[in-house]
């Protein structure tokens, strides 16, 4: 028996709502408050971009109260879209396998100093509350050209995703080789 094996790159939110009944601090809150203290910290040694969270937390920019705060909501967010991603769509395919889970509270901001609506942007950025998911999914149905096999892959995930996050976003879409 044939499958087919795709990869899918996905971009996906948790509502405020499903993370405030698992949290006792809002992660915008978080956000906001890593946001500041990256500004001033930028402000005061001219880095000309806002660094990484694990940058701030080695250069002791950001308080170990907040690091303990966005590394506990970075596990839970982890946690709550891998059981959610699996729930989901468990039914539209044999296997769901994980290959990497990202934070983008955790990457590098693209927000850079003095534009517009830096604060916000940059507040948005540091809330731990969206990832980038890249995943491996097995259908036993086998697909004999790649496009059709992608363009499945994307539909079923949409639509089993879909309605139960905030916001998401297919990146990508690869056939594997067998």
């Amino acid at each position: 028996m044939e499958f087919s094996h795709v990869a899918a790159t996905l971009d996906l939110k948790i509502s405020q709502q499903d993370l405030e009944k698992h949290l006792p601090a809002s992660p915008f809150v978080v956000g906001e408050e890593i946001a500041e203290q990256a500004m001033l910290y930028e402000e005061k040694n001219h880095l000309g971009y806002y660094p990484a969270v694990d940058f701030l937390k080695q250069q002791k920019a950001i308080d170990d109260d907040l690091v303990n705060a966005i590394e506990n909501i970075a596990w839970l967010v982890s946690n709550l879209i891998r059981e959610e991603i699996i729930r989901r769509l468990r039914p539209a395919f044999s296997m769901v396998q994980f290959e990497n889970i990202q934070l983008h509270a955790l990457k590098m901001p693209s927000v850079r100093p003095h534009k517009n609506n830096t604060r916000h942007d940059l507040a948005l950025h540091y809330t731990p509350d969206h990832a980038h998911v890249s995943l491996i999914t097995t259908s036993i149905k086998h697909y004999t050209d790649a496009v059709t096999a992608e363009r499945m892959t994307k539909n079923l995930i949409h639509r089993w995703l879909n309605d139960h996050v905030e916001a998401l976003e297919i990146t990508s879409v690869n056939t594997l080789d067998n």
